[in-house]
């Protein structure tokens, strides 16, 4: 992702990003997750649709930044697969960093149905629309 994506991301911005998002539904939320507890630097905005977060432990690294600007959402009606849910992952995030910048929301509908409202939210929010909404207490 640094070596190529990135690069090939800043070059066809002609060089200038002030803001760069990372959106992921399902797996690519899990992965998202990864990205925001390790390499939180690497973007200024996380929209995490749906994450997988049954798929594997997430553990929240106590060297987190909290400087992202970070959106969660889901549907009403998708199944617990088991482990931690979205709400509980955002709460404990919440508590390790009560001044991040974190917004929770959640579409009716099952997991497919969080993915287009998401992507609007995020294209919102980069635009300067303020898609992610303002900052909430979690």
């Amino acid at each position: 992702m640094h070596t190529q994506i990135l690069p090939l991301v800043r070059k066809s911005a002609g060089g200038e990003l002030s803001s760069i998002g990372f959106f992921g539904h399902s797996f690519g939320g899990l992965f998202g997750l990864y990205v925001l507890l390790h390499h939180q630097e690497t973007f200024s905005h996380y929209m995490i649709a749906s994450p997988s977060l049954w798929w594997g432990d997430v553990e929240i690294p106590r060297t987190f930044l909290c400087d992202a600007k970070i959106a969660f959402s889901y549907g009403t009606d998708e199944p617990h697969k088991g482990g931690m849910s979205l709400a509980e992952f955002s709460k404990a995030l919440h508590a390790q960093c009560p001044k991040a910048c974190m917004n929770t929301q959640v579409f009716a509908g099952g997991h497919g149905d969080s993915i287009r409202p998401s992507i609007v939210l995020m294209l919102s929010e980069l635009l300067g629309g303020g898609g992610f909404g303002e900052c909430q207490e979690i």
